[in-house]
């Protein structure tokens, strides 16, 4: 949580001292209403100005609270906009160094190591992935499918090496070949009943 730069402090203390009220005392209960987030701005404004009403005592400053509220709120919401937009920039900034150190060539020896546990490169890697694709392969060669009776038939491949599942006939669209021939199945037997 922010707490406010000294330049405001001072600003805050001089405008009590103006109102005729404890600095001490309305310093730290203006900084608390400032510093709540889940407040807006006229929330804000309206806290400040109903808390130093009550405080001020002198009628000739006690035209001054709702100007000095919203004055000071205005300043304090502008000065934390300022340090979350230079925090945003010193990260920013410090991503923008790491990821060319990462990218230089001084920094390489030790860049490479997270990257090579991530990727194929070394053969305990490249054999596990093998195998892998081997498992895989075994199990959608293995196609249960069912012919035009309905009757469960089984589907393998018989080229365990090709990477094309188009070549094994496994995700091959033959809707329209089953249409065709169940409608010349539907032509033969009204051909035959006809005759």
């Amino acid at each position: 949580m922010y707490s406010g730069s000294p330049e405001f402090e001072s600003f805050l203390c001089e405008q009590l001292e103006k109102l005729k009220v404890d600095t001490d005392v309305f310093k730290d209960y203006v900084m608390g209403i400032l510093q709540d987030d889940s407040a807006s701005r006229t929330e804000k404004v309206d806290a400040v100005a109903e808390s130093l009403q009550f405080a001020v005592e002198d009628e000739s400053v006690a035209g001054l609270v709702p100007d000095f509220a919203a004055e000071c709120v205005d300043k304090w919401v502008k000065e934390v906009e300022e340090v979350e937009h230079q925090k945003k920039t010193e990260q920013q900034e410090a991503a923008l160094k790491d990821a060319v150190k990462v990218s230089t060539p001084a920094s390489a020896p030790a860049a490479r190591s997270p990257v090579k546990t991530q990727g194929w490169e070394n053969p305990q890697d490249k054999a596990l992935k093998q195998r892998l694709m081997e498992q895989f392969a075994w199990q959608v060669d293995e196609v249960v499918d069912f012919d035009e009776n309905g009757a469960e038939m089984l589907r393998s491949s018989a080229k365990k090496d090709s990477h094309d599942p188009l070549a094994d006939d496994l995700f091959r669209n033959d809707n329209r070949a089953r249409v065709a021939a169940a409608q010349q199945m539907d032509r033969l037997k009204a051909k035959a009943q006809h005759e």
